[in-house]
């Protein structure tokens, strides 16, 4: 018969270090596969990307980066299906849709993209197509409002942007698998209780040439102080400080999953 006393003193002592150490080891044991699909916000041009912020944060994830410029949910769609892009993956995010309502903000948009939700209404059809899409393909979905159309939180756009966002949520509601990520509130609320320039883009090349000459995050805070801006480079696409915001709502939902991962 073995005493538990004698087995009690063959055991190491259990200290809070040792358990810190143990936990973080196991943290760190987990690898997970994540897609991120998206624009011109998740490609990282023009801009800060917040996607190169992750990957610094989570060296030992695997992480894909499926952003393109310009992108709508109809064309992202399109653009998984002809370029065969699905992932079958641990966790996917999704951020787009304000580029579907800036063709509405500003029509001359329209030359730059062939597909694009023209209402509320087409819009649901097209991400629920989206969402259709991905769902089978990822243990979990997570869903991501537009952040924001200028610095002003009390916008016509960015109330037209908030509403989006409701609907991108609604959707979500419905997929077992999929979460949604109210990043517009998160990035509303930081620009609550200050004040930002009404810059608007001198023209609608302004975007390319910001995305080929400003090629660092220092060059990139640099124009966005000149033209008043608090987290982004022209009202749409992330400086440094936004991007860090982004990164930071997203490595919350990744370290979320990862304590959710066997």
């Amino acid at each position: 018969m073995i005493r538990k006393d004698s087995v009690s003193a063959q055991l190491p002592k259990v200290t809070f270090r040792r358990y810190i150490r143990f936990c973080f080891g196991a943290w760190r044991e987990k690898n997970i596969k994540i897609a991120f699909y998206g624009d011109s916000l998740t490609d990282g041009y023009p801009g800060v990307s917040y996607y190169k912020l992750l990957k610094q944060r989570l060296p030992d994830q695997t992480l894909l980066n499926c952003g393109r410029f310009n992108d709508t949910a109809i064309s992202l769609h399109r653009r998984i299906v002809t370029h065969r892009l699905l992932h079958s993956v641990d966790c996917s995010f999704v951020w787009v849709g304000v580029n579907d309502l800036l063709v509405r903000q500003s029509p001359l948009f329209s030359r730059f993209r062939r597909w694009w939700a023209r209402d509320n209404d087409e819009f649901r059809i097209h991400y629920r197509a989206l969402l259709d899409l991905l769902t089978p393909h990822a243990s979990v979905l997570i869903t991501i409002s537009p952040a924001l159309l200028g610095e002003d939180p009390d916008s016509e756009a960015n109330a037209a942007l908030a509403e989006l966002g409701g609907i991108i949520g609604d959707l979500t509601a419905s997929y077992p698998n999929a979460h949604f990520l109210d990043l517009h509130t998160v990035f509303m609320t930081a620009l609550s209780g200050g004040s930002s320039a009404d810059y608007r883009p001198p023209h609608l090349l302004q975007g390319v040439i910001d995305a080929l000459t400003l090629r660092s995050p220092n060059a990139v805070e640099r124009i966005s102080k000149a033209r008043g801006l608090r987290l982004t480079l022209d009202n749409v696409h992330l400086n440094y400080t936004g991007a860090m915001l982004a990164a930071d709502e997203f490595e919350q939902a990744i370290l979320r999953l990862k304590r959710d991962v066997p």
